[in-house]
């Protein structure tokens, strides 16, 4: 029985989503949220691990890790990525994208990932397609470059919209495996 580490934002919503990996196989599942320690009432049952941010620093090593076969991101953004950095290269690891987590890592503009009939949606309605929170970046998160490096260590990747993964893994330069 493999022994694998769900990384969360929040048990509020991610309740359905265990509930399937808990159906779907005979192995262990835990679950990680990064931030203080707080009573939790959606995944009662569920072995939740609250990891400290600070722990998330270059200084610190988290033995926690060494006991996990796997690792499933539930969304990747802000301290997850220095989570996934002190991940063992040998370990697999899943990233299941949201849409939030992987648009703010294209370094261009987000009308460039939009199909054609979204872009006319915006156009005519006078929509920005400025990233405005890019403008204002958390300063503990690594920088989009180093994000990107970090997302080599990514075995499988599985966003929301079925056609996103190639439109993302392209303007990466397919650095994520099909």
């Amino acid at each position: 029985m493999k022994k694998i580490l769900h990384v969360v934002n929040d048990e509020k919503f991610i309740k359905n989503a265990i509930k399937v990996f808990l159906e779907s196989s005979d192995d262990h599942h835990d679950v990680a949220l990064i931030g203080k320690k707080k009573k939790t009432k959606h995944l009662d049952k569920m072995s939740i691990t609250f990891i400290n941010p600070i722990l998330l620093t270059p200084f610190f090593r988290i033995a926690l890790l060494d006991q996990y076969d796997a690792f499933i991101f539930h969304g990747l953004k802000g301290f997850k990525f220095n989570l996934l950095k002190k991940i063992s290269k040998k370990k697999p690891i899943i990233w299941i994208g949201y849409g939030y987590d992987y648009y703010s890592l294209f370094n261009s503009q987000r009308k460039d990932f939009y199909l054609p009939e979204t872009l006319k949606i915006i156009q005519d309605k006078g929509i920005s397609t400025v990233d405005y929170k890019r403008l204002f970046r958390n300063f503990f998160e690594p920088s989009i470059d180093s994000k990107i490096k970090l997302l080599k260590k990514i075995n499988f990747f599985n966003p929301v919209i079925y056609e996103e993964y190639y439109i993302f893994n392209k303007a990466l330069g397919n650095i994520i495996p099909t």
